[in-house]
């Protein structure tokens, strides 16, 4: 192998498997019937069984995340990294606010780093009296 096919092969890999694809396009129900479909396949002789890996395909859910809810490891049947059910940190005002705040200092040529705007926001969530807030000083990529 010489030079040239080491580059190309190097430029020809993605840089993130899931970049330009949407994450949990699958809805709470559709968990539910799959996390019940299991269960009672579960109760079936071992020859008759369908198997985690298609019911998850029939129901149109991640065969890893559905399994971790199998296992326990994952309670309830919505997205874990939240969605509509998950309280908000911020209302709206308060994000428009910090983000006058944010625009304010890339104006003037200082933004922020992803860890100084994690640490801003942690500071600003203490000022507007949020409770639960993590003892790391600074919000995690979700917030």
């Amino acid at each position: 192998m010489d030079w040239e096919d080491l580059e190309s092969d190097i430029e020809e890999k993605p840089g993130s498997p899931h970049r330009g694809v949407e994450l949990n396009r699958w809805k709470p129900t559709q968990m539910e019937v799959a996390y019940y479909a299991v269960l009672e396949d579960r109760k079936k002789q071992i020859r008759k069984r369908l198997g985690i890996r298609k019911i998850s395909k029939a129901c149109g859910v991640p065969r890893n995340t559905l399994n971790q809810r199998i296992l326990g490891r994952v309670k309830g049947f919505g997205h874990k990294s939240g969605g509509e059910n998950v309280p908000k940190l911020f209302t709206m005002k308060e994000e428009q606010q910090l983000e006058k705040l944010l625009l304010a200092h890339l104006d003037t040529g200082f933004p922020f780093t992803p860890i100084d705007l994690k640490v801003l926001a942690h500071v600003y969530a203490q000022l507007l009296g949020v409770e639960n807030l993590p003892r790391s000083g600074k919000l995690s990529r979700n917030w």
